[in-house]
């Protein structure tokens, strides 16, 4: 081990090097903890005793090839540059090992000298206070640490004051990580170690898990956060709260501003999230499956009747009632904005259903209630204040009765301002649906009425809509997409059109329609002036079919959207229906996805919307249309001021197309999604797209899904998307990225303070990148989910991570 040890400086070419079940002692330990001081090339070195493991990775550190052609371009130098980067930092995990006496001595000496160490693992170790205080004498110098774990060892609670006095006098401390799991704290301790943490200047997070905390050392803890001015996240798990202990951590927002998320779980677990600034502008509160009751609910609702930033109350799994719904509404509270309240699987029947229309009738902050009471079990209601009301009601599987049917419309004629009706296999027969219709007249404004009931066929069509429109007046939207109807009902639909000149919007999609139905929809649509929307997706349209479709587009110069998705258009019916686009001047949406256009097909399209100057949405997504369309494309993009949507993915491109959309998002600031999955682009390919970086973007989405990209491009992708502050989603699935990328994400998640998914899934991410994305979510209260599934990390670490951020998701679904 002694000779091996020397050599491996000289050992460049290596990646890893496995010294595992080789009699390993604490000795050989030491020799190998020496080596990494001496070799700038190793960047990992893990090792243990009782496990007879020790493995070290290397970095690749030689110089480039002498074969490389003198002519690579600026991204081919980038790439090389990242490729080839010096690493300074290390990590070393001795975990398992027993250090004792003469060894842990040795062990403080060699760990003196590791000055470039990042990471330091010394789980599992049994060190008691007084061993774990000398380690930290030793290591105080090491200027580069900033994680250490010391997870399993023996340490006291007089030991974890002792551990935190000393962290509270190291100034350059950013962070600290602090697990109690299994020590019992009394309110005496308790005091003290509160009293300890707020001299810590900058602890992040805080985890009590399995302490048996009481309502005490809740009032306690709660009183003390205000001086925990860096605090991220407070992690209370495995410790049952009683009604008091959960008022007392829900009033908990009155003493500290900064809180912006409070979740409390089945009355063991309790997570509060904080924002860096002075006060948060919006909270989302979480009680779910607490056993809330009556009694509960009420000093639940003192406590946040006067919080005028409440932004989501969340009491699913509980055990209100009706009356727990009318005390709800009779005691909500005093909104700014907008809130939303959950109060899923609760119990409500339909008269607690009636309530709810009765207050969406009456109280004018109450502006949307979806309910589904058979299956889903789910009741949402938003408030939120509004100069102008509009209001939505959406009813799925209620379970209505004929008495709650009638109740229901003598409800609904007291809501004046109903914009929005939806009811889905709630029992309305076709007498009952006039009636309804009836009871939804307005004098003023336009309605959107939606009705699913079995009855409603092809054969009932034709007498609903002329109901529709005796007692609604004029329907100017009509959807038959995914119905399955015969080409005789399709006709004996289109017959009922007829006349119906204020139509504004149809939707024909997965009709199948043949040729006799296309000529008879044209026939239709060219006496409809005020069509805005055609949708005709899933139709099997060929080439000679294509042709009529272009009769029909040009009968209507005033559409806006056209939706010619998953058809069998090829680039001889593209030809037609491109040829009539420049009279489209009005075109805000063309989706021409999935269909068997090439290059010829693209540039055909591309050169018909050089005048579609109101475009918005460009779904070209599953065509063969290659680089050579973007090279006719890219260059009238800049011209689109309202370009907001453009979608790529699938279309065969690679580097060099990508090339044409060479800072795409720096020309264009106003795109708030663009779709490049599954196309071969590579780190050149993504590294010409962000260059240069984006300013001021209004990039929301990004997809790169499948797109064959490494660390390598990570660190100018994030930079680039770390300028797109409305960002929302970023899909990065199926790629090769590392611990590189996750790094550089955890670093820069913080700022995107509207971020709220993140899809990392089939990657090449290990516990360490898995691990940095956990510590940084804290700080990210208005992340959903961050999608790690298929990536290298052991079940067991999944596990962990999952229980400390359930907000990381590492199931395929």
């Amino acid at each position: 081990m002694i000779k091996l040890a020397k050599i491996l400086p000289a050992m460049e070419k290596l990646k890893t090097m496995d010294l595992s079940n080789n009699h390993l002692s604490l000795k050989s330990i030491f020799y190998l903890l020496e080596s990494v001081n001496l070799c700038p090339n190793v960047a990992k070195l893990e090792a243990s005793v009782d496990q007879q493991i020790a493995v070290l990775t290397f970095v690749n550190k030689g110089g480039p090839d002498a074969t490389q052609s003198r002519n690579y371009n600026f991204h081919d130098v980038q790439l090389h540059k990242c490729q080839q980067m010096e690493v300074t930092s290390k990590k070393i995990c001795l975990a398992g090992n027993r250090f004792q006496d003469e060894d842990l001595k040795n062990l403080c000496l060699v760990l003196r000298k590791c000055s470039n160490i990042l990471e330091l693992d010394l789980s599992n170790n049994s060190f008691g206070d007084s061993e774990v205080l000398k380690i930290m004498d030793s290591i105080k110098v090491l200027k580069n640490l900033n994680y250490l774990i010391l997870d399993k060892n023996q340490m006291s609670p007089d030991g974890v004051i002792s551990l935190l006095e000393f962290f509270s006098r190291l100034e350059r401390i950013t962070s600290v990580h602090l697990g109690l799991e299994g020590c019992t704290i009394g309110l005496y301790m308790t005091r003290r170690l509160l009293t300890i943490l707020t001299k810590c200047s900058g602890l992040a997070e805080i985890n009590f898990s399995g302490n048996s905390l009481n309502d005490q050392d809740i009032e306690q803890m709660v009183l003390c956060l205000s001086s925990l001015r860096s605090l991220r996240c407070l992690s209370i798990r495995d410790n049952v709260f009683s009604s008091n202990g959960i008022c007392l951590l829900a009033n908990s927002f009155n003493h500290c501003r900064r809180i912006s998320k409070m979740d409390i779980r089945s009355r063991k677990n309790a997570f509060l999230h904080f924002v860096e600034n002075e006060a948060s502008e919006a909270l989302f509160c979480r009680f779910t499956h607490c056993g809330i009751d009556q009694p509960d609910l009420r000093a639940l609702c003192a406590v946040f009747e006067n919080c005028d930033h409440l932004a989501e109350l969340d009491l699913s799994g509980n055990d209100l009632d009706n009356e727990g719904l009318r005390w709800i509404f009779e005691h909500l509270p005093k909104i700014q904005n907008s809130c939303s309240l959950k109060i899923n699987h609760n119990g409500t029947s339909p008269d607690g259903l009636l309530l709810l229309v009765n207050f969406l009738a009456t109280k004018d902050d109450v502006v949307e209630v979806q309910a589904s009471l058979c299956s889903e079990k789910m009741l949402l209601i938003t408030l939120r204040k509004q100069d102008k009301p509009q209001k939505i009601l959406s009813l799925k599987e209620c379970n209505l009765q004929a008495e709650h049917l009638s109740q229901l419309l003598s409800g609904l004629k007291e809501c004046t301002v109903l914009s929005n009706f939806i009811s889905i296999n709630n029992g309305l027969t076709l007498r009952s649906a006039k009636t309804l219709l009836k009871s939804l007249r307005r004098l003023t404004g336009v309605q959107k009425i939606c009705i699913k009931e079995p009855w409603v066929t092809d054969e009932s069509f034709p007498t609903f809509l002329s109901l529709a429109a005796e007692v609604q007046g004029e329907v100017i939207t009509i959807i038959f997409s995914n119905s399955d109807l015969s080409l005789d009902s399709l006709s004996i639909l289109l017959d009922a059109l007829e006349g119906k000149y204020h139509l504004k919007s149809i939707n024909f999609g997965s009709l199948n329609l043949d040729n006799t139905t296309i000529l008879k929809l044209s026939s239709r649509v060219s006496a409809m002036p005020l069509l805005k929307k055609l949708g005709l997706n899933k139709n099997h349209f060929d080439s000679q079919m294509s042709a009529h479709l272009a009769e029909v587009l040009k009968a209507t110069p005033q559409i806006e959207e056209i939706d010619l998705s998953y058809n069998k258009i090829d680039d001889a019916g593209m030809k037609e229906i491109a040829r009539i686009l420049p009279g489209m001047k009005n075109v805000k949406l063309i989706n021409f996805s999935c269909n068997s256009i090439t290059s010829v097909g693209g540039q055909w399209i591309a050169e018909g919307l050089v005048e579609s100057e109101k475009l918005e949405i460009l779904k070209l997504s599953g065509n063969r249309i290659e680089n050579k369309t973007l090279e006719t494309l890219a260059p009238i993009l800049p011209f689109k001021k309202h370009l907001k949507v453009l979608h790529l993915s699938s279309c065969q491109l690679d580097s060099e197309g990508l090339g044409h959309l060479a800072g795409i998002l720096a020309k264009c600031p106003q795109i708030e999604e663009i779709n490049l999955s599954e196309n071969n682009i590579g780190d050149k390919g993504v590294m010409s797209f962000m260059t240069p970086w984006p300013q001021s973007s209004q990039l929301r989405k990004i997809e790169l899904k499948a797109c064959d990209i490494s660390d390598c491009a990570s660190k100018t992708l994030i930079v680039g998307l770390s300028c797109c502050p409305f960002l929302e989603e970023i899909f990065l699935s199926w790629n090769k990225l590392g611990d590189e990328t996750a790094k550089e994400l955890a670093m820069v998640l913080p700022g995107l303070t509207r971020m709220k998914f993140l899809d990392l899934d089939n990657n090449c991410i290990t516990t360490y990148g898995a691990s940095m994305l956990a510590r940084q979510l804290p700080r990210c209260p208005r992340i959903q989910t961050i999608r790690l599934w298929h990536n290298s990390i052991s079940e067991d670490v999944k596990k962990q991570l999952a229980d400390q951020e359930p907000r990381l998701h590492f199931a395929f679904l």
